[in-house]
């Protein structure tokens, strides 16, 4: 996973019209918590946790 997050990091960079909703950073170390164990998908507070995370980056597009 760190490898495929730095190249979205990377089109960021190279792309003016491109944010990332980082769901990686939004789960912090809390995994356990917020991903269904033995599964890839998130639990209810994980889906939470990713919407958050997309407001937070769609919130600049909205604001004007």
């Amino acid at each position: 996973m760190p490898d495929i997050n730095k190249q979205f990091s990377l089109l960021e960079e190279h792309h003016e019209n491109i944010s990332i909703a980082d769901a990686y950073n939004g789960f912090y170390e809390n995994q356990a918590d917020y991903i269904i164990e033995g599964d890839i998908h998130p639990t209810t507070e994980g889906q939470r946790i990713l919407a958050d995370v997309g407001i937070e980056v769609l919130k600049p597009y909205f604001e004007n």
